[in-house]
């Protein structure tokens, strides 16, 4: 492959990628407002649809949001809760991969370049008697061989944009913040780069073009499909 232009003056030596999940790797949007709309309609919430609760979320904490919604409502239903059950109930066929992150994912892994996730979902968990989480949904999509090591929602305090997962994800793979790349859809995952000192990819093929420039947001890096990850200068 051809050496990077001497302007660019990032250091090399990617070792290893902290992904996000959901809206990077995973396309769940539809599974998301699905389970989303029917609580909504279950707690007799008219004024904000499960569509447009998502697409206004950019990044913020899942939970805090539907917290706050649910005390503006006064309704006297745990939104988050009864969402987290309907999700996890939900039928499989739902979510696919974003097109060229299999191949991308492929090509990193044939680097031997090390793989990882932190996402603000749960990884892995059982409800009603079921194994559940974003473990088992990589496993649905056929990519968990690819990732050893998943940092998820009940693994740290701290959620993003802090840095607790990243650093718990490095520590598991055996990488340093100066050899990684966290690539992420949402300002926080770019916080939380930034915040365990690694380099940072906004990746923004799971964001709809027009909201694109919506969210304000710091990277080292800004890519528009998955197969542009793999022409970075610091992983030539």
């Amino acid at each position: 492959e051809p050496p990077a232009q001497n302007g660019d003056t990032m250091p090399r030596g990617i070792t290893a990628l902290i992904f996000d999940f959901d809206s990077t790797l995973v396309d769940s949007f539809a599974a998301q407002s699905d389970a989303l709309q029917r609580v909504f309609s279950s707690a007799g919430i008219r004024r904000v649809s499960g569509e447009s609760f998502l697409r206004d979320l950019r990044g913020a904490q899942f939970a805090y949001a539907l917290k706050e919604l649910g005390a503006e409502e006064g309704t006297p239903l745990d939104l988050f809760e009864e969402y987290r059950r309907t999700y996890w109930s939900k039928k499989a066929g739902l979510l696919s991969l974003y097109p060229g992150i299999r191949p991308a994912i492929e090509n990193l892994s044939a680097r031997s370049i090390r793989l990882a996730i932190v996402t603000q979902k749960g990884w892995s968990f059982q409800m009603d008697g079921r194994r559940v989480g974003a473990s088992q949904e990589l496993r649905e999509l056929g990519i968990s061989d690819f990732f050893p090591v998943g940092v998820g929602f009940e693994s740290v305090s701290n959620h993003k944009p802090h840095p607790e997962g990243m650093l718990l994800a490095l520590e598991r793979i055996g990488a340093s913040p100066q050899e990684c790349l966290v690539v992420g859809d949402s300002s926080a995952d770019m916080e939380a780069a930034r915040a365990a000192g690694c380099r940072s990819c906004h990746a923004v093929w799971g964001i709809p073009p027009a909201e694109r420039g919506l969210i304000k947001t710091e990277a080292d890096f800004t890519v528009d499909r998955p197969e542009a990850l793999l022409e970075l200068p610091v992983l030539q």
